[in-house]
């Protein structure tokens, strides 16, 4: 009977360190595990500051090209005023010139009449 509960004692002692070997491997796990989560906290973070920062860039880009489409429409605006000003100039002054073509003519004329 000792013999058995020797036996017995003996297999508790290689359950018990066998447990203990196993206890220590989930330890160890675990602890790769929790340093892994945190690394991939900080990357998911990092990430998420990245983000952040390319939209902010993308609404001040988009704002920015907003503001320089309505200056560009404002620009052209102004140009075709000009154009017209300048179209409407051209014709006055050919209509001057062609005036003091004639004035001169009759001045002419008149001065070979007198």
């Amino acid at each position: 009977m000792p013999n058995v509960k020797l036996n017995e004692i003996t297999q508790l002692n290689k359950d018990n360190a066998r447990l203990v070997a196993e206890a220590g491997a989930a330890t160890r796990r675990q602890r790769e595990e929790h340093a892994q989560g945190e690394q991939l906290q900080s990357a998911l973070n990092r990430a998420l500051a990245d983000h952040a920062r390319a939209e902010a860039e993308r609404d001040a880009l988009q704002t920015a090209g907003r503001t320089q489409a309505a200056e560009l429409r404002q620009a052209r605006e102004a140009r075709e005023l000009l154009t017209a000003d300048l179209t409407k100039l051209a014709a006055q002054f050919d209509a001057q010139q062609q005036l003091l073509v004639d004035y001169r003519m009759r001045m002419g004329l008149a001065g070979a009449a007198e």
